[in-house]
């Protein structure tokens, strides 16, 4: 307990710093050269021919010192960074940096409060994967993965707002999920006022997994950071993607009976687009998977089976998030909702499937190791 508070207290950076004062002096500078220019420039016609000649040359020579340097010098940034796999961190703005030790700090009074309920944390590491266990829940890493083929109860799509198959987790997941998972995802009823919306922006919405190797598909929309799409509140946007997708899938999982779904489908079918095709077949094992998935969850919940949920890393490909800051937003709402359910029914395993070479797990490898040392 003391070396979380310890962390709290310190308010240890665990993240690249660039530091402020190499721009600073090239704004300086720039400024310095353009001054002097201009006063050569103006005082050349006043005195001595030898002289405005010199003034002018000097003049003309300071000022396309000063464009050059404002065109092609950027200042180098001290960074720093505490990384376990020794990759060297991005160099990040000022707010960003202070952003992620917000986070931290939230995350390690997360870890504090589990602490203090009498959780126990433990971490073990092996070649593929690290675990680390919570109470009787478990966070596990799994380096060299691959989502489709993750055996869960629910299985997270980085989706899009429209819900239709896009690139990079969200193309590979539809194409193993097929033509039932397809039809589940354009079954999603759109938002009132928008045709094409059918999932917000943090937002997340359950549906039959198709050929997945799971009960349920969760499609959550990160935001998107790129360029002019930015949102003024990303952070705040991708923290309620997570939260919103435990809550779907709890809702899934542990609130929902047969009937209700069934039910569910049939008026989503009933106020579908005119432009979506339905093939009967594929309706009909739509429903019998339903009441499969809703015997098998019942199985599962008498003999105590921990039930599971597999993450992408959201947003962080081409919507751009900060792999550093999206790392600690997914751990602190996997965390939240381990506090909430202490004692409780609920997910048990929550899994994040990373690629060989995908750079977001060293980010997560720092902070389970983090978590594992300040609560030991």
């Amino acid at each position: 307990m003391n070396k979380i508070q310890n962390a709290l207290n310190q308010n240890q950076p665990l993240v690249a710093v660039e530091t402020a004062q190499g721009s600073t002096c090239l704004k300086v500078l720039k400024i310095s050269l353009l001054c002097f220019g201009i006063a050569a420039a103006v005082a050349a016609p006043f005195v001595m021919p030898a002289v405005a000649i010199a003034l002018g040359i000097t003049g003309g020579t300071l000022l396309l010192t000063a464009l050059a340097l404002h065109l092609f010098w950027k200042p180098e940034s001290k960074a720093s960074a505490i990384n376990n796999n020794n990759n060297s961190a991005p160099v990040q703005s000022a707010s960003h940096v202070q952003s992620v030790q917000i986070l931290e700090n939230r995350l390690l009074k997360l870890v504090k409060d589990l602490r203090e309920m009498g959780v126990s944390f433990s971490i073990k590491t092996e070649e593929s994967k690290i675990t680390l266990m919570v109470g009787n829940s478990t966070i596990e890493l799994i380096l060299d993965g691959d989502i489709t083929k993750e055996a869960a109860d629910v299985i997270v799509n980085a989706a899009n707002n429209e819900m239709l198959t896009g690139g990079g987790v969200d193309g590979a997941i539809c194409q193993a999920g097929g033509e039932e998972l397809a039809l589940a995802r354009a079954l999603n009823p759109t938002i009132p006022g928008n045709p094409k919306i059918r999932c917000p922006t943090g937002e997340a919405r359950i549906t039959d997994a198709g050929n997945l190797p799971s009960l349920f598909c969760a499609h959550a929309v990160a935001p998107n950071c790129n360029h002019s799409y930015s949102p003024e509140n990303p952070s705040e946007l991708l923290q309620s993607a997570y939260a919103s997708t435990l809550k779907a899938a709890h809702r899934a999982l542990f609130e929902t009976d047969p009937f209700e779904a069934l039910v569910e489908l049939g008026q989503n079918i009933q106020n579908r687009d005119d432009s979506i095709q339905l093939r009967t077949s594929t309706l009909t094992n739509t429903r019998k998977k339903i009441l499969q998935h809703h015997s098998s969850l019942k199985t599962k919940k008498m003999e105590n089976a921990p039930l599971s949920i597999s993450f992408p890393t959201l947003g962080t490909g081409i919507f751009a998030n900060p792999k550093d800051s999206s790392s600690l937003i997914a751990l602190i709402e996997v965390l939240k909702y381990v506090k909430e359910h202490q004692g409780k029914e609920g997910i048990k395993i929550f899994k994040f499937v990373f690629t060989k070479i995908q750079e977001d797990k060293s980010f997560y490898i720092r902070n389970i190791n983090q978590i594992s040392s300040v609560a030991s």
